[in-house]
């Protein structure tokens, strides 16, 4: 569920990242209490007040958060609809007079379809609208660029949203695959995402092992970009999810060290993601297990 922030953030970017600590993350979540496998897809926010509140909480059910958006707005229910007939006039006037393969145009399908992709309604298009961005993107920087992996990665989410997991896998590996090769330090960062969601559908599938060791990747790249500071909120995050997918395996004890370095970093730095009740109740939950195991 989202806590909307008041004012929409520009959506003319898919990604911005100077420091590792100017992440703009946009966090989805999912119920998914009892693990079934894939019959949960993304809950939309029916929330239509405004909130006054300066920080951004994202409100998480049980396991780990399933997907990260490389976006950094949420447009309020009630304006969706207005908003986007407004990124779809804008798009009408640029191909009066742009070249159908430029920038703009690339850019402007996929701010479309992150709008688009903030609604069940849309969803649909917004998967049409990111396939053409990614078309764009393909034959102006080439398929191995960092624009295509930024597509490739929002396309993973919304093949997961809609149910079509094979395609989630595919394009969030490629996206993943293009970051490796690439090397930067954006693109490192970047890779984070596809890491967490690829972590988060292997947890689905019941495949814990493959989900742990895509979350120690994220987090290794994330404490050598932080210089090994671990007070990121992100970081917090990664070693909550990471504790769920050892506590399934069951791996208790590399449950109990993950869950504990999450609750750690939460009392240093607050609780940004809302998490906090959710890492006591995977305590007690670990406390217990290991009580019974005994």
């Amino acid at each position: 569920m989202f806590k909307y922030i008041s004012n929409y953030v520009s959506v003319s970017r898919i990604l911005q990242i100077s420091l590792p600590k100017s992440f703009n993350f946009g966090i989805i979540a999912t119920t998914c209490s009892e693990y079934p496998k894939f019959n949960k897809l993304r809950h939309y926010s029916k929330k239509t007040e405004p909130d006054d509140s300066d920080d951004e909480t994202i409100h998480i059910s049980h396991g780990p958060k399933e997907t990260l958006l490389i976006l950094g707005y949420n447009v309020k229910q009630e304006d969706l609809n207005s908003h986007i007939k407004a990124l779809e006039e804008t798009l009408k006037l640029k191909l009066m007079t742009l070249d159908f393969y430029s920038p703009d145009i690339a850019q402007s399908f996929s701010d479309i379809a992150m709008a688009q992709h903030q609604s069940l309604e849309f969803i649909n298009k917004a998967k049409d609208n990111y396939l053409k961005s990614y078309e764009i993107w393909k034959k102006l920087k080439g398929e191995e660029s960092r624009e295509v992996a930024n597509i490739l990665c929002l396309l993973g989410v919304v093949y997961r949203d809609l149910g079509d997991i094979e395609s989630a896998k595919a394009s969030l590996l490629c996206s993943l695959a293009i970051d490796r090769k690439l090397d930067s330090l954006t693109s490192k960062l970047c890779s984070v995402y596809s890491l967490n969601n690829l972590a988060s559908i292997a947890h689905l599938e019941e495949k814990y092992s493959e989900a742990c060791e895509y979350y120690e990747e994220a987090l290794r790249i994330l404490l050598t970009a932080t210089t090994g500071d671990e007070n990121h909120r992100l970081i917090s995050l990664l070693y909550y999810n990471l504790a769920c997918s050892y506590f399934q395996i069951p791996d208790y004890y590399n449950a109990s060290v993950s869950i504990n370095r999450s609750r750690e970093i939460i009392k240093k730095i607050g609780d940004p993601c809302n998490i906090a009740h959710k890492v006591e109740e995977l305590v007690e939950q670990l406390n217990k297990s290991q009580t019974e195991t005994k």
